[in-house]
């Protein structure tokens, strides 16, 4: 029997980066991580400190309670990311006019290994050092009775955010998550929601 949540089954990629959960392999990981990205760059030498703050960025994340897993995503030549994280949540995740009024666009995903879900996506402006960001969010909901899981999308650079979109029906059809009693995550149908056509086709496709 599982002592906690697990997600296994989500790294795809060489040019992802998936944190550890303990702040003890930090400095080992970062060390690690830069080395084995340095080759990618068009630029190593300068990359180098936008890599070691990014990824060092991440462990507040991958050390928060209800965190099951943190990636990084680095799909450029140059050092600009988006943040993938797994988490567990609180509250009503299939709710759907409560994601509207938050300024999410809403629809069915059906093509996710736990199940089917609600694929959220929405964008904001927001300045951060007096640097104007063009913020992008995409949550993938899922829920059941024992609890629920969101899957978090995260860019300041839209090109990333949707090349990083691109990536997630794979990751997602592999996402495996465990309950502490051992048994697998499987979620609930999605209530009020017609499929579409695309709906359809990303089903079958996991496209």
């Amino acid at each position: 029997m599982e002592d906690e949540w697990t997600a296994e089954g989500i790294y795809p990629e060489d040019n992802w980066s998936l944190s550890p959960r303990d702040s003890k392999d930090q400095d080992t990981w970062v060390r690690d991580e830069c080395a084995r990205l340095a080759t990618r760059w068009d630029d190593p030498s300068t990359a180098q400190a936008v890599v070691e703050d990014t990824l060092n960025s991440v462990f507040p994340l991958a050390e928060s309670a209800g965190t099951l897993a943190t990636m990084v995503h680095w799909p450029l030549s140059v050092p600009v990311s988006s943040r993938v994280r797994v988490i567990l949540a609180t509250g009503e995740p299939y709710a759907q006019e409560e994601w509207r009024q938050a300024g999410f666009d809403i629809d069915e995903y059906p093509g996710a290994e736990m199940g089917p879900g609600l694929k959220c996506l929405a964008t904001r402006d927001e300045e951060i050092h007096r640097v104007l960001y063009h913020l992008s969010t995409a949550v993938y909901a899922f829920t059941a009775a024992s609890g629920s899981v969101l899957v978090i999308v995260e860019s300041g650079e839209r090109r990333v955010f949707e090349m990083t979109l691109a990536q997630m029906p794979l990751i997602l059809s592999n996402l495996r998550v465990t309950q502490p009693n051992g048994e697998p995550f499987v979620s609930e149908a999605v209530p009020g929601i017609t499929r579409s056509d695309a709906d359809e086709w990303e089903l079958s496709s996991n496209a």
